[in-house]
């Protein structure tokens, strides 16, 4: 298999090839992709032409229409009625979608976790601990999980039967075994996910945890990774990203690709930012996959950690401990990997600490207004008066990430408006992911 991208990280072209031993010249694909874009969100796919030179009845095309958040709407296959998709979406969270005639709908609880989904005339409900699935019925079946330490799988018990989880290197579930050590199941996948074998049981279709220990959805051939839906045939997500990232990479500001056109380094369990997987098999978050908890848009915003829970480069530094100087002589290498620090984010310092250029403008105010820090400047919104600024950080990041706000692409800009604690705000994005600014939105004063 051979992959093409453009400048932007978007797969252009896909062709699969049958090698013959000794055989050094490239022979004709038996099947190629090609992919197109939308002209103006430049990530977004537009179509997508499948070309199969083994059997031409096979060959389709694929149409993708979105709505102006990014959550794709449509996807019509010239192939016929019976392949068409469509979705309806509430904020960035999957509500329905429906293929052909079968139509499947979906609920999640309070923290954005799916919790129940409805195929047909089949409802099946998710008991949860956090994220973890423990228990589910669709009132016939049941299966119960267990897990270790870590939260990773151990075993299922399906209509009162131990089956355990056995994995390849990678972390994609292969086999189901169960107590006496016999193979139930196995599966095989491609690097993006596609299933390639599998046992014909009832057993391996009701497992539903497949590639990578995602989440399967036999119905559409998605896989749930908690605040997204990844598509192993286009190799992307069905939706824009809504987590803030810090990243100096083309791929890093691309709002579908999936572990950044890496599926075999890395891994997305939660489908807001992707993990590393180092030489060990270890896995962590990549500085320029993921920055929560501390600054938005950037490594190194006052408070939380780098990387929001401890990165393979730097453990669980406090960032307010973090210096220029420190990260220069500590950190080489770091530096020797990306470059020098100042390639790394543009920013200030404010009360010691290092913070991104736009929520600087959007606490303290500078020449282009702003200044949301009770109580406020020039008479502008402010944000409560119990809110300092790693509060309003913690608040913009959390109106980004939740799948409840609404979310609308204005140009170049991407426009998030939602609560964070009973504070309804605006929170407004540069495509690349940088921040621009946010307030809190009042009928006195709403444009910033």
């Amino acid at each position: 298999m051979y992959n093409f991208y453009d400048d932007y990280g978007n797969l252009t072209t896909q062709s699969y090839y049958n090698f013959a031993q000794g055989n050094n010249t490239l022979p004709t694909p038996l099947q190629t992709e090609v992919y197109d874009y939308d002209s103006t969100w430049k990530d977004k796919i537009s179509s997508m032409v499948y070309t199969d030179a083994v059997d031409s009845s096979l060959s389709y095309t694929l149409t993708f229409t979105y709505d102006n958040s990014g959550n794709v709407i449509e996807i019509d296959n010239t192939r016929g009625t019976s392949y068409d998709k469509s979705f309806t979406w509430e904020g960035r969270s999957l509500i329905s979608q429906t293929i052909g005639s079968m139509t499947s709908t979906y609920t999640y609880n309070q923290d954005g976790i799916r919790d129940s989904k409805t195929v047909g005339s089949v409802t099946t409900t998710y008991y949860l601990n956090g994220s973890l699935v423990l228990y589910e019925t669709d009132g016939t079946n049941e299966i119960y999980y267990t897990y270790d330490v870590d939260g990773s799988l151990i075993s299922m018990r399906y209509n009162g039967s131990e089956y355990f989880y056995m994995f390849d290197a990678l972390g994609n579930v292969s086999y189901l075994i169960d107590s006496d050590g016999y193979t139930g199941v196995y599966y095989r996948y491609d690097a993006y996910g596609n299933i390639t074998v599998q046992t014909s049981s009832a057993l391996a279709n009701a497992n539903p945890y497949r590639y990578r220990g995602y989440r399967y959805d036999q119905e559409s051939g998605l896989y749930y990774l908690r605040s997204r839906y990844y598509n192993p045939e286009t190799g992307r997500f069905i939706n824009a990203d809504g987590m803030l990232k810090a990243s100096n990479s083309v791929l890093g500001h691309n709002m579908f690709t999936y572990t950044e056109n890496n599926p075999v380094m890395n891994v997305d369990p939660s489908g807001y930012c992707y993990l590393y997987t180092d030489d060990d098999g270890n896995t962590s978050e990549s500085l320029y996959g993921c920055a929560t908890g501390g600054g938005v848009g950037t490594p190194f915003g006052g408070g939380g950690t780098l990387g929001g829970g401890g990165s393979r480069f730097t453990g669980s530094l406090p960032v307010n401990d973090i210096s220029q100087t420190g990260i220069n002589s500590g950190m080489g290498n770091m530096i020797s990997i990306y470059g020098p620090t100042n390639n790394w984010m543009t920013g200030t310092y404010i009360n010691g600490n290092m913070m991104d250029s736009g929520l600087s403008h959007t606490i303290y105010g500078d020449s282009r207004g702003g200044g949301h820090l009770y109580p406020g400047v020039n008479g502008k919104t402010s944000f409560p008066k119990n809110w300092d600024h790693m509060e309003i950080q913690k608040a913009i990041n959390s109106v980004v990430a939740s799948p409840k706000s609404e979310r609308i692409v204005q140009g170049p800009r991407i426009v998030y408006n939602g609560y964070y604690d009973n504070v309804y705000m605006r929170v407004v994005m540069g495509k690349n992911g940088r921040l621009i600014t946010a307030y809190p939105i009042s009928t006195r004063y709403e444009m910033n």
